[in-house]
């Protein structure tokens, strides 16, 4: 499906309908398409981003935010899980580059991973609590900025 380019239509449909049972199984169709072993090639799932991100920022379906987390976990920890190994000196070596966490925080999701993080079920809690985890695995740049907006998102929450 993902190598004849099956991603693209779903995505612009979710983009595109209100019909809530349409988008509940359009989140759960692109969270399977998302995740698995071994996970998909990122270039075929990248589209899938946005959507994701907007379940966990708009919804309040318990189902749809599962999906979405945990698939949103996997391609944010692609770069992580994937590409993270040791040199012969035990040095951290990563093969490619922060722009996989670089989209899932242009997507402005981390206000609501930390709403999430307020959740009792841990089918959302876990994915948000990896997802943050994986976010901050980014370039110092990246996790400077991170971490002010999560500090002032929580300080303002209280």
């Amino acid at each position: 499906i993902l190598k004849t380019g099956g991603l693209n239509p779903l995505v612009q449909l979710l983009e595109s309908t209100t019909n809530k049972y349409v988008r509940k199984a359009g989140t759960w169709t692109l969270s399977n398409l998302c995740r698995g072993t071994p996970l998909p090639q990122f270039e075929l799932v990248k589209n899938a981003i946005g959507p994701l991100a907007r379940v966990l920022k708009e919804e309040e379906d318990i189902e749809m935010l599962t999906d979405s987390a945990w698939a949103m976990s996997c391609l944010s920890g692609m770069l992580v899980d994937a590409f993270y190994g040791f040199s012969k000196h035990n040095q951290p070596l990563a093969y490619g580059d922060e722009s996989i966490i670089e989209q899932v925080v242009n997507t402005d999701i981390v206000p609501a991973l930390v709403r999430h993080l307020n959740s009792q079920i841990l089918s959302i809690l876990i994915p948000c609590l990896r997802i943050l985890g994986n976010i901050a695995t980014g370039t110092e740049k990246q996790k400077n900025v991170k971490y002010i907006d999560i500090i002032s998102i929580i300080l303002y929450d209280f």
